[in-house]
């Protein structure tokens, strides 16, 4: 199957809402109609980011090849909110649902800006601002002068396309071995060179130290 990650768990997704019964039937019969549009993303370790329910799905259709979008992701933080990007712009999620979301993330990251955290949930910051208030008075969490993304962007992260395991496996192993990668689209043959770079200045980092020695 199209992805360096099988078997997926639940627990991901946890602070996302589940698809209904009905949903994920609905799911069922148009990927077996019509194949996966909508690519499975998984980070540089393997681990899905988004489309568990439609890579599960896949493994009981028996299905062979589907889309596969490798992103490098430094830290936990960043598979979160990719996550919930991802999720949260392609669901139709209630406005109890969102402020629900929204509260989650305040309560992780509080000195996040009222923007960039509405930009990850596809609502108003001033619903997120009514949020971080209530959670505020509650005593939920602390009241911060000074948030982080307070212009609402979002830094591109690099990201891999595939369409076969094979290289859906390569494109993980690849971006996991590039020192710094950069924000944007690679091609396979671009992240091998960034591989080769990287292990060219290790090694001479290293001659360098052994040297001085």
């Amino acid at each position: 199957m199209d992805s360096a990650a099988s078997a997926p768990t639940h627990p991901q997704n946890a602070f996302l809402p589940y698809l209904t019964t009905e949903q994920r039937d609905r799911l069922k019969d148009s990927i077996e109609a019509e194949g996966i549009h909508t690519p499975i993303v998984q980070d540089q370790n393997g681990q899905v980011i988004d489309g568990v329910e439609r890579l599960a799905i896949a493994e009981e259709l028996g299905l062979h090849s589907y889309p596969v979008r490798t992103v490098h992701c430094p830290d936990e933080r960043t598979r979160r909110h990719l996550r919930l990007q991802l999720n949260c712009n392609r669901r139709q999620l209630s406005g109890k649902q969102k402020r629900t979301l929204i509260a989650d993330e305040l309560r992780r990251s509080p000195e996040l800006s009222d923007r960039y955290i509405a930009s990850l949930i596809g609502a108003s910051h001033r619903t997120v601002a009514a949020v971080r208030a209530a959670l505020e008075r509650t005593g939920q969490i602390d009241q911060l002068r000074v948030k982080l993304g307070r212009d609402g962007k979002r830094r591109r992260l690099p990201v891999i396309a595939t369409e076969t395991k094979k290289r859906a496996d390569r494109a993980a192993k690849l971006l996991k071995a590039i020192h710094d990668p950069p924000g944007r689209s690679l091609k396979m043959t671009d992240a091998k060179r960034l591989v080769r770079n990287t292990r060219l200045r290790l090694a001479t980092d290293s001659k360098d130290s052994a040297g001085g020695g």
